[in-house]
């Protein structure tokens, strides 16, 4: 087993950054809007909590509320159902990461 931990061999610098965002769920039926809060970005993918029903594999959009919303496609590559009050936590990859906006990752951004 190696020596290095799972935040040593991320492909990407994460930043704490908690902003209350949307998902556009893609499901078989419909398209539904859910609330989440991002807990941490990087340039590729992100970490929600929301209620959302969410599994891997699934496409989504985030949305991030900004003065001019920022759409960006993703999908769900990890969920952990055990979070409290029965919020989820998922794992987002960004199927275009070169659309982040700068601004973004810059620390005046985080909390």
């Amino acid at each position: 087993m190696s020596d290095i931990s799972f935040a040593e061999r991320r492909r990407a610098d994460r930043h704490s950054i908690e902003r209350r965002v949307r998902l556009l769920v893609e499901s078989d039926r419909t398209n539904t809007h859910r609330d989440a809060v991002t807990m941490d970005f990087c340039t590729l993918g992100a970490r929600v909590s929301s209620d959302a029903r969410l599994s891997p594999g699934q496409s989504i959009d985030l949305i991030l509320k900004q003065e001019a919303p920022v759409i960006l496609s993703a999908k769900v590559v990890w969920v952990d159902v055990s979070g409290p009050s029965g919020r989820r936590q998922a794992g987002l990859e960004f199927t275009d990461p070169g659309s982040i906006p700068a601004t973004l990752l810059a620390p005046a951004a985080s909390k």
